[in-house]
């Protein structure tokens, strides 16, 4: 598994990107809680690795951010929050692309609504659901 590197933020930064998306695209890794990878995850992140190495991406992270996908509510007064499983980024002359991945064996309705919520307050991401059918990934983009 990739680790972080302090280039990959030397790298935001020359392409423009602002310090605190960086900050919260490229957190401290020591302090965020890892669970074990499913198979799927593992199979996509392989994926991930192979497009860093044919440059398609430039780096990919591991559940490196959380969103809030809404306020307290007042039943519980807890948020939402939302955190991809995988996150890549491809750094253009211009401009950074940022695209989160949730690698789902079982979907659920609510695993929809998040990203369909995510995929409306985060529209500068490219938010996919990521399954595996007959042996091959299939993506499916969630557009605000």
């Amino acid at each position: 598994m990739p680790k972080f590197k302090p280039s990959d933020r030397r790298a935001l930064e020359k392409a423009g990107v602002a310090p605190k998306v960086i900050d919260s695209l490229v957190p401290d890794f020591s302090k965020v809680p890892r669970k074990k990878m499913t198979g799927l995850e593992l199979e996509f992140s392989q994926v991930l690795e192979t497009w860093k190495n044919q440059d398609q991406i430039d780096a990919w992270y591991r559940e490196p951010f959380k969103v809030c996908l809404g306020a307290a509510s007042q039943k519980t007064g807890r948020r939402t929050w939302y955190m991809p499983d995988f996150v890549a980024i491809k750094r253009m002359q211009s401009w950074t692309n940022i695209t989160a991945y949730e690698c789902k064996g079982f979907e659920r309705e609510d695993d929809r609504i998040k990203l369909k919520v995510a995929a409306k307050l985060y529209p500068w991401i490219r938010w996919y659901m990521v399954k595996k059918v007959d042996g091959r990934f299939e993506y499916e983009e969630f557009v605000e």
